[in-house]
């Protein structure tokens, strides 16, 4: 979080993983872990740069990951960070290089970055 306040990269999303992302947060499994999801929500939207992507792509099998990928896609996006098992295989998607987090946090904390001072790109 500390980077993404020093501005070393952009956090992107699109109304649609926002949606997702509050349909899994109150979900029955995680119901008890977030108090007030809709505030979680909130906090996300009001540090994101928030895109309505005006592709569709349809690559991977999970659909919501799919979101991920028209985010990355509509914003520019160097790097999408993600834990995603099938988009971490993809690699690279239309010149978006395809990152686990830990991965891009030793990226964002060299002195000039791989891919300049900031990075942008969602997480998913």
């Amino acid at each position: 979080m500390a980077l993404l306040l020093e501005g070393r990269f952009l956090f992107v999303t699109s109304s649609a993983l926002l949606t997702e992302f509050q349909r899994v947060i109150r979900s029955e499994k995680l119901r008890d872990v977030f108090d007030e999801p809709d505030e979680l929500v909130e906090l996300v939207r009001s540090v994101a740069t928030v895109v309505e992507p005006a592709v569709e792509f349809h690559v991977l099998e999970d659909e919501p990951d799919n979101r991920v990928l028209e985010a990355a896609y509509e914003a520019g996006a160097d790097f999408i960070v993600t834990g995603e098992k099938a988009m971490r295989e993809l690699k690279e998607f239309k010149g978006i290089r395809i990152v686990p987090p830990a991965d891009f946090v030793e990226i964002v904390r060299r002195p000039s970055g791989e891919a300049g001072a900031r990075t942008r790109g969602p997480a998913g």
